[in-house]
């Protein structure tokens, strides 16, 4: 298996890096956006639930081998959390139905605040 890439990754104006416990607030003030989370089945997330996705991110850090990446989009000058992006690798051994879905899948999330700015395709870049 590939090793894991190396963080943070860097873009022109984004840094991709490993949660921490303290970035739950930052998460809750767009993960509790209804607007941000329109088309997510449960829609937007209360504090609680801020707190326990960023709790599993960091779990999934310790995974090995690691198939989940769950990783904070910050402003690489000032170092604001603005979003996540989700990078999942499908084993076929793990279930059949991820020889249909293809090998991964890439997502993110970000504040509203800075929608219309390129940041979506510059995470889906790096």
């Amino acid at each position: 298996m590939k090793a894991s890439p190396q963080l943070p990754l860097k873009s022109q104006r984004l840094s991709l890096r490993e949660f921490v416990e303290a970035d739950w607030q930052s998460v809750h003030s767009y993960a509790s956006d209804p607007e941000v989370f329109r088309y997510v089945e449960g829609g937007p997330l209360n504090e609680q639930q801020s707190r326990d996705s960023v709790q599993r991110a960091i779990v999934n850090q310790r995974e090995n081998p690691r198939f989940d990446f769950r990783l904070a989009v910050t402003l690489k000058m000032e170092g604001n959390l603005i979003g996540d992006c989700r990078i999942r690798i499908l084993d076929p051994n793990l279930h059949p139905v991820y020889r249909l879905l293809g090998q991964a899948f890439i997502g993110f999330y970000l504040n509203r605040k800075v929608w219309g700015q390129g940041y979506a395709s510059e995470v889906a870049g790096r």
